[in-house]
């Protein structure tokens, strides 16, 4: 090893030799590099030819090095394409190589420089312009270029060399994961190839042989050949011959064959099935062949769904509550029942086994209309009367499924899924009227959802600062200062929503984040916006906004993208007196399901049914206030499951009169 010092006309040299590398040797090369000091400016030639020039008292051994290294933060005083020039030249004949290292601090000022002390430099240089010549400097005498600054590195060509290994090995990993697919689909295709690529043994020709004439005598009336033979001595001997020549064998087994067949054209499987509310035994025709099934469509019949809803609440969102228990789920869709029939009305004319015919009495069965298509309907009124009782007790699960969510904590805050969550609270000033309800929702909350289900917590309240309990990552707290905390919190301040995200997210092992607000942040709603994606891509966390005691559309809006943006969910708290009225038009509306409204009179087709007092515009102003995604889809199934109430009810009047 052999180090150098350079500043201004100053070079300075650790020893005058080569040195080994030994610990020694390091440990006092590491005491003269403390004791330098910063003066003067860059002398970078100066020192290269101290380096590579011969001089009094340089030894043989001091030449007897091919690697240099230059450690720089700056541009050198002299011009790089003279530095490069005097160092081929004073290399001739010799293996020399130089690799450049820069290191800054990232200060930066306006314009790209560095800034400046009160040392002296001698050029002024941007860091990319330094970088550039630095590494053109390295590449000329076939160095490496190395750039760090103070949070790691910049730029490096044995990372980009790197890089480009791994590039070049994901192209040919991708290119023979397309060979090897390749080769898979088109494997039968490769193994008929192959087949047909066999040699084949020529066929040679062979001439005919000479025909022989072979004298036929007249045929023997009582022999038989040899398949008559075989016939007869399956025959029993004391069948009965009667009907058939004397000599010859019976047609019985042929008889038969033909008997089987005519016995299978009118064979049929039955499916048996019990009543509901008894033990009577009916039969369903499952099976029909061909030759009969002409003009006689199966009747489908209505199964039971199979699911049952639990009686008691299970912590799921609505959305995946809906997937194991809505309508669709347990087979509820009187639409899709209705058309599973597959029959058809035809309007003009009806394909039988020759020629078209006219439809003149397919309009005297009863039809309904579903979207836009005109179906027969083949459900019988015991079906509809059962399918009415299972689609109203699977209404009722649902409205105190809603009743559920709107009591409690579960209305302010919605219902906590996760077992590691942070609850954020904003506590500005715009939040004055409604801070001693927010600590009781709150309070609530401690004691209904999170200590009775062991749910880790931590505690935030936003303003102008942002304070947390418990104040450390312990979470073993007494449940006292839980409480003493939350009736500490006052309102005052701006809302640094961004601020809270930032600790939020920082917290150890959070599955969630809950934040409350009732307004937009101090800052940009896009920025935040930006700031929370960010921080949601290197840590994906959902954020379930929840918008209390808000009047502004902007904030409402601002809330609802956050919870999108980071695949949460949003929640608008209601007051109470809402969720009552709004359960109550719920709760009246199941009692007579009867609503008329323009597409359930088309459905229809002009059958009138309506025995109801609830308008349809009203049931829309509930829907449309619920906005909360875990509120408005259970209000929406409810909806639904009072129109297929009524259409139900509205065929079974169809059906009566049809039977009359």
């Amino acid at each position: 090893l052999l180090f150098f010092s350079f500043s201004g006309a100053d070079v300075k040299c650790f020893q005058k030799d080569l040195v080994p590398c030994s610990p020694e040797n390091m440990q006092l090369a590491w005491k003269w590099i403390l004791g330098w000091e910063c003066n003067s400016s860059r002398n970078v030639l100066g020192a290269f030819r101290m380096c590579l020039e011969e001089r009094d008292g340089m030894t043989a051994q001091r030449q007897d090095f091919d690697h240099a290294y230059l450690v720089t933060s700056g541009s050198s005083d002299q011009p790089e394409v003279l530095i490069a020039s005097y160092i081929q030249q004073a290399s001739v004949g010799r293996p020399f190589t130089l690799h450049t290292i820069l290191h800054t601090n990232n200060a930066m000022t306006g314009d790209g420089l560095m800034e400046l002390s009160d040392v002296p430099v001698g050029r002024y240089r941007g860091v990319k312009e330094t970088a550039t010549a630095l590494k053109s400097l390295a590449s000329s005498t076939g160095g490496r270029f190395h750039h760090h600054d103070t949070k790691g590195f910049v730029e490096s060509d044995d990372v980009h060399r790197l890089q480009d290994e791994i590039e070049i090995a994901q192209d040919f990993s991708k290119k023979a994961a397309l060979l090897v697919e390749n080769l898979e689909q088109s494997g039968v295709r490769y193994k008929e190839e192959a087949a047909e690529c066999r040699p084949r043994v020529p066929e040679f020709s062979q001439p005919p042989a000479p025909t022989q004439h072979i004298k036929i005598g007249p045929p023997r009336d009582n022999l038989l050949s040899s398949t008559r033979k075989a016939i007869a001595a399956q025959i029993p001997k004391d069948q009965d011959m009667k009907g058939s020549k004397r000599g010859r064998p019976s047609d019985a087994p042929a008889a038969a064959s033909r008997r089987k067949l005519l016995q299978g054209r009118h064979t049929t499987k039955n499916a048996s099935f019990y009543l509901d509310g008894g033990t009577a035994k009916g039969v369903t025709l499952t099976h029909l062949s061909s030759a009969s099934r002409v003009g006689r469509p199966e009747v489908v019949m209505l199964k039971k769904s199979r699911k049952i809803i639990p009686k008691q609440e299970e912590h799921l969102s609505t959305a995946l509550w809906l997937g194991r228990y809505g309508i669709s789920a347990l087979n509820l869709d009187l639409h899709r029942l209705v058309m599973s029939c597959d029959v058809g009305h035809q309007h003009s004319k009806v394909s039988t086994l020759t020629t078209p015919a006219q439809a003149r009495h397919c309009a005297i069965f009863p039809h309904v209309n579903i979207k836009g298509n005109t179906w027969h309907l083949r459900l019988q009124e015991k079906e509809l009367c059962s399918y009415e009782k299972q689609l109203s007790s699977s209404a009722s699960r649902y409205l105190r499924r809603l009743l559920w969510l709107c009591q409690g904590s579960r209305r302010v805050f919605g219902e906590i899924l996760e077992q590691n969550v942070v609850i954020a609270v904003d506590t500005s000033g715009s939040l004055h009227d409604g801070i001693h309800q927010m600590k009781h929702a709150l309070t609530q909350l401690v004691r209904e959802q999170l200590q009775p289900r062991q749910i880790t917590y931590t505690l935030l309240s936003f303003s102008s600062s942002v304070s947390s309990w418990p104040p450390t990552a312990d979470m073993q707290e007494p449940a006292c200062d839980v409480y003493q905390w939350i009736n500490g919190l006052n309102a005052s301040g701006n809302t640094c929503t961004r601020n809270a995200l930032k600790i939020a997210f920082s917290v150890y092992g959070v599955q969630a984040i809950y934040l409350l607000s009732d307004g937009k942040p101090d800052h940009s709603c896009s920025y935040v916006l930006d700031e929370c994606r960010e921080l949601h891509a290197k840590h994906p966390i959902p954020v379930h906004s929840i918008s209390f005691r808000c009047s502004d559309k902007d904030a409402d809006d601002f809330l609802q993208r956050l919870a999108r943006n980071t695949r949460g969910r949003y929640h608008k708290c209601l007051a109470e007196v809402d969720c009552q009225s709004i359960l109550a038009v719920l709760y009246q509306s199941l009692q007579s399901p009867g609503l008329i409204t323009k597409e359930d009179k088309d459905a229809s087709d002009g059958c009138d049914g309506g025995r109801s007092t609830i308008d349809s515009n009203c049931l829309k102003s509930c829907i449309k206030t619920l906005e909360s995604d875990d509120l408005r889809p259970l209000a929406v199934e409810i909806v639904q499951a009072r129109k297929y109430l009524a259409l139900s009810e509205r065929y079974r009047s169809l059906l009566a009169g049809h039977s009359h």
